[in-house]
């Protein structure tokens, strides 16, 4: 039998499945011919037609074919000599519900049930013939019908007819589309291919009109011509024998095929066979999923391609450019640079340019040019100019893909239009792609995106995920070496709360300060067992202090306590009766009874480049306070970064300011989250708004925190509505709750049970963030439970005021006795070690029977300099560390290497397939086997956050390396 397997179908529990075998077409083809043009040839037929495909391969030793394998098999024309040019045949012979000799359980294969086809819809759809229409004819540059094997031209005429009666299920232009050649055989000598071609088609006509409504309007020939190039006829005489006969048919169709290469060479269409791989697996998907059109611009954009924010970020550049000049000198010239920068990146098909802009950018850029000016002679030439700029840079790629690659000629841009940039400034749009929101802030406010970031930065050889810049990419202003680092892809996230609570912010710090005490022998700062932090009131406070001001936990807890003191400094006890009602008459009075401006001085900073809110840290920490507006309560989260925009279902906002003069501030901030009404008066900020105390509405902010995670890491934080997500653990620090009874039996009291008394029992209700965790748990899916903790005190009466200074040193000694007795402190410390550690895969390929060898690399997340590097070393080979990897135990390291490199272990297992989770625990270091980071994790999860397998490139524009490996390995599971 030739070839190998492609496409089978088995109907699985009354559901018609197609399985997908995996042997990609580039497997076919030499190794390094990735980027070799390939002309596909579908064959379709029985008996007939595997008769001559065994002639047309293996010419005079080839024999009649008598078996029949029921699926589509691909096979290689071996008589094609050249290196950068393939032939492949699609042998077709799908012609039933089901593969009759394939069995899913022999061959490593996957399903991909047909959704939209239901029980019983076999009787009234032709499936194979949908196959043929829908996923073989779009990838082909011929389909080959053989009569004979039909019963006859009637049933071939047929088949065309139902094809091309349907609407166009694909989107190759007219140029691209395959010719289609019936094989028929005839003893006339005067048999005239051009007299059968036209009743074929009269045929073919008829058939059609008895499918569709004779007032639809439609045109038999406008739909054949839509849908094919051309209806061939190929006569074969009956008496020459199969050689000469497969001779005459290869000739045929190699110069067919050759035409709609020519074509598809013009029309932007010709694909290279690792394209025609990727292709082939999305079209069928598509097929499998729904009727619908399939795109092949639209299907070969990079994993993580986004435009839908790109109109806003358009419109507020044009906001800010300074007269209308601008447009022409500068907008268009980066604009066209951004789009071609996002929509060719290495290893991209260059469909025209003109197609990618009118596809994605177009209507987009007409609404922004309409907001800024009604001027429709403006609007089109800005439209075109757009375009026509992109086509350019396109032209010149083509010349020189190496010396002007997207990358080289958008930073050439930039780099000529650095004098413009100073005006040009937002900390809601990336100027370099507008595609993002930025996420990173060069020492000159101009605000970049991580993607670009990772594009336009060097590379640090001794930090994985670090990117340098010695000045800005959009002004060229120097930033002496700024370091960049991201999340890692393959990373969990890693998440600490704080409660609010007054003068109670002492039991969170406290806390911390016994976590840090634990973890002194890493000689890691606390701070860098996060990655998203936000707190509420006092929490909020503590969140800036330690994360944004950059306090140990021992200065933030000696700040705290000094501004404590100094804003509740009045001692109750000293004032009498009459004293404490005018005190809290003048209190109603002013709307406030202490003042916060101590609170705003103690988090002023000395730099002014760094006192906003929205100044993303180097390390790519995510810090929020909670808030809420005066006016009407509504939930607000103030933060350090953007995240990504967020729908408009969302119960809380997240602020943003509209320019850069008008962020907020952190002093504000720290104000705004703790504004308690009665105690504060509410902060008004510029341009913002009027806002008091977080802890009115999510005292507790774990449930911000797991929405705000979804939107920043919106492929690993989908807790809440998916149940799914890869968070190493969420660290709840709360203030203190009482253990007072809440229910309480008896009657209603009409005098001590008055209004005020029920308002501001609601009101200590709302603050309640031991009650707000318990309802906040039970929403997180059972299995991941155990990577939430949660530290709390608990009182015997009711919590001290929030203003009760005197508090404070008791509160201390309590925190400090309940975590030091808990056992799940042991617990907390045991995950921040794990999470030290993380595995990227480097290659992978698939054994006998499905598994999967893998291979790659455990590295530390942390960055440590040389001492910190070497106190890990020692600790690891003190503790006899190792982590277990499939059951198996393997050392952190053979011996301590020289120089103290950052931490990096070889490792090499077996899963069982690409959906099998993988689960690497550390063990020795820590008091029990725990998880490292992002653990457990699937094969082809790793794949996709890694980018391991990227056919049309990456959004970041990093060079795409040979495809790894897909072909069985002849090593067996037990030979690993």
């Amino acid at each position: 039998m030739l070839g190998r397997p492609w496409i089978s179908i088995k109907n699985v529990e009354n559901e018609t499945t197609l399985w997908v075998h995996d042997a990609p077409f580039s497997s076919l083809c030499s190794s390094g011919a990735e980027n070799a043009q390939t002309s596909l040839i579908t064959l379709v037929g029985r008996k007939k037609k595997a008769t001559l495909l065994n002639y047309m391969l293996k010419g005079s030793s080839a024999t009649a074919s008598t078996s029949f394998h029921g699926q589509v098999r691909l096979v290689k024309d071996t008589k094609i000599a050249r290196s950068d040019a393939y032939v492949l045949y699609l042998d077709c012979e799908l012609q039933g519900e089901s593969s009759p000799s394939f069995d899913p359980k022999s061959t490593p294969c996957s399903p991909k049930p047909v959704s939209w086809l239901r029980a019983g819809d076999h009787t009234t759809v032709d499936l194979p013939n949908l196959l043929v229409s829908r996923v073989l004819t779009p990838l082909s540059n011929v389909v080959c019908y053989f009569a004979a094997d039909f019963g006859g031209i009637v049933r071939v005429a047929n088949l065309l007819a139902q094809q091309a009666v349907e609407s166009k299920s694909h989107t190759l232009p007219g140029p691209a589309l395959p010719h289609i050649l019936v094989v028929v055989e005839t003893k006339s000598p005067s048999f005239d291919p051009v007299i059968a071609q036209q009743k074929l088609h009269a045929t073919i006509a008829e058939a059609m009109a008895v499918t569709t409504a004779p007032d639809s309007g439609y045109s038999a020939d406008g739909n054949i011509t839509s849908h094919f190039q051309s209806i061939q006829i190929l006569s074969l005489h009956k008496d020459w024998d199969n050689s000469l006969r497969s001779l005459v048919l290869r000739r045929r169709l190699l110069t067919l095929a050759e035409d709609i290469q020519r074509g598809r060479r013009t029309s932007h269409h010709q694909f290279s066979v690792q394209h025609i791989d990727a292709f082939a697996d999305r079209i069928l998907t598509h097929f499998c999923l729904d009727k619908s059109r399939f795109s092949f611009l639209r299907a070969s954009r990079p994993a993580n391609f986004v435009y839908n924010e790109f109109q806003t970020h358009i419109t507020e550049i044009l906001s800010l450019i300074p007269s209308q000049s601008w447009l022409w000198e500068v907008i268009i010239p980066l604009i066209a640079s951004a789009l071609f920068l996002a929509s060719y990146p290495p290893g991209s098909h260059r469909f025209s340019a003109q197609s990618v802009f009118d596809e994605f950018y177009n209507k987009l850029c007409k609404r922004a040019i309409e907001s800024y000016t009604n001027d429709n002679q403006i609007q089109h030439r800005f439209i075109s100019a757009v375009g026509e700029e992109m086509a350019v840079m396109l032209r010149k790629l083509d010349s020189d893909p190496v010396a002007q690659s997207a990358l080289k000629q958008h930073s050439e841009r930039l780099r000529d239009l650095w004098p413009h940039f100073p005006l040009l400034k937002s900390s809601k749009s990336c100027f370099s792609c507008f595609m993002l929101m930025p996420e990173k802030v060069f020492n000159c406010r101009h605000a970049i995106c991580n993607i670009c970031i990772q594009r336009f930065g060097q590379k640090l050889q001794s930090e994985k995920h670090s990117y340098i810049f010695s000045e800005c990419l959009l002004c060229g202003y120097a930033q002496k070496g700024s370091i960049f680092r991201l999340t890692p892809p393959t990373v969990g996230i890693r998440i600490l709360c704080i409660d609010g609570g007054g003068i109670r912010g002492v039991v969170p710090l406290t806390f911390v300060q016994y976590l840090e005490r634990e973890l002194k022998e890493f000689g890691i700062p606390f701070q860098e067992f996060f990655d998203y932090v936000c707190g509420t009131s006092a929490g909020g406070l503590i969140a800036i202090g330690l994360f944004l001001m950059r306090w140990t936990p021992r200065e933030c807890l000696m700040h705290f306590e000094d501004f404590a003191s100094k804003t509740f400094m009045q001692k109750k006890e000293s004032l009498s009766f009459t004293q404490r009602v005018q005190r809290l008459l003048g209190a109603y009075v002013r709307d406030y009874r202490y003042d916060s401006s101590t609170i705003g001085k103690a988090f002023c900073s000395a730099s002014s480049t760094s006192s906003k809110m929205f100044n993303p840290l180097r390390n790519d920490m995510k810090i929020a306070v909670t808030t809420t507006t005066a006016r009407h309560n509504v939930p607000c989260v103030l933060s350090n970064y953007n995240g990504g925009p967020r729908n408009g279902e969302n119960i809380y906002h997240h602020v943003r300011a509209g320019n850069q003069e008008d962020e907020i501030s952190i002093s504000d901030a720290a104000v705004c989250t703790s504004a308690a009404p009665f105690f504060f008066k509410p902060k008004d900020v510029n341009n913002l708004g009027t806002f008091q105390d977080g802890g009115l509405e999510y005292n507790n902010p774990a449930f911000i925190a797991t929405w705000e995670c979804a939107v920043i890491w919106p492929d690993r934080c989908h807790i809440l509505e998916q149940g799914n997500g890869y968070i190493d653990y969420m660290l709840s620090l709360g203030t203190g709750t009482s253990l007072s009874p809440t229910y309480k039996f008896g009657p209603h009291s009409p005098v001590r049970d008055r209004f005020l008394k029920r308002l501001m029992g609601n009101y200590m209700g709302h603050l309640d963030g031991e009650k707000q965790w318990k309802t906040f748990i039970k929403c997180i899916p059972a299995d991941l439970r155990n990577r939430y903790y949660r530290f709390n005190i608990y009182f015997p009466g009711p919590e001290p005021a929030l203003d009760d200074v005197l508090a404070i040193q008791q509160l201390k000694r309590q925190a400090d006795q309940c975590i030091s007795s808990d056992i799940q402190a042991r617990l907390v410390k045991d995950s921040l070690i794990a999470s030290m550690f993380y595995f990227e895969l480097i290659s992978f390929h698939q054994l006998q029977g499905g598994a999967i060898q893998c291979t790659g690399t455990i590295l530390c997340r942390i960055r440590l300099d040389y001492g910190g590097r070497k106190k890990l070393y020692h600790l690891l080979a003190r503790s006899c560390a190792s982590f277990i990897i499939s059951g198996r135990s393997i050392d952190c390291f053979e011996v301590i290497p020289k120089g103290m490199p950052a931490f990096r272990r070889s490792v090499d297992f077996v899963a069982k397939g690409l959906n099998d989770p993988i689960y690497i625990l550390l063990e020795g270091i820590t008091s029990r086997p725990t998880l490292i980071s992002g653990m457990p994790r699937p094969v082809h999860q790793l794949i996709e956050a890694q980018g391991l397998q990227t056919p049309f490139g990456c959004i970041d524009h990093r060079e795409v390396e040979k495809p790894l490996p897909r072909a069985q390995s002849k090593r067996k599971l037990h030979e690993i």
